[in-house]
């Protein structure tokens, strides 16, 4: 899935797929335009990324697109993250996970993890269809 929405998007894409941590900051400044649209951003409207070396601005719809991308790309790191935020505000962890706490561990985030990657699957899938047919119509 990563390779078809590369295929059929920005650049800035492919300077996602190489990073490992991306930080989201709401809002932009004054005068930003969108790295992929080009087009101009409102200060409220935008959303600025950081990720390497790399601080861009870009609208909320590509910012969206690049979430779901990022996640897809990184999926077991990305959710092994979420659940040990949440293990280590559980009072009966203790750095350790025994089988009882594993059986409820499991219970609790294997929906979660299914959500999650089902929901951007379909998001990134409806891209790639959208952009197929962007395509079309336009050789027609």
């Amino acid at each position: 899935m990563c390779a078809a929405v590369a295929k059929v998007s920005s650049p800035l894409t492919m300077h996602i797929h190489n990073s490992t941590f991306v930080e989201q900051l709401i809002g932009t400044p004054n005068n930003s335009t969108c790295a992929v649209t080009q087009k101009r951003l409102h200060m409220k409207f935008g959303i600025q990324l950081k990720y390497d070396d790399a601080h861009v601005c870009v609208h909320p719809e590509v910012a969206e697109l690049l979430y779901h991308y990022f996640t897809i790309r990184h999926f077991p790191r990305f959710m092994c993250g979420r659940v040990r935020a949440w293990l280590q505000t559980q009072p009966w962890f203790a750095g350790y996970i025994d089988a009882d706490a594993q059986k409820q561990t499991r219970s609790h985030w294997e929906p979660i993890m299914r959500r999650e990657f089902e929901t951007s699957m379909a998001f990134l899938k409806s891209f790639v269809n959208r952009s197929a047919q962007k395509r079309r119509t336009l050789l027609q």
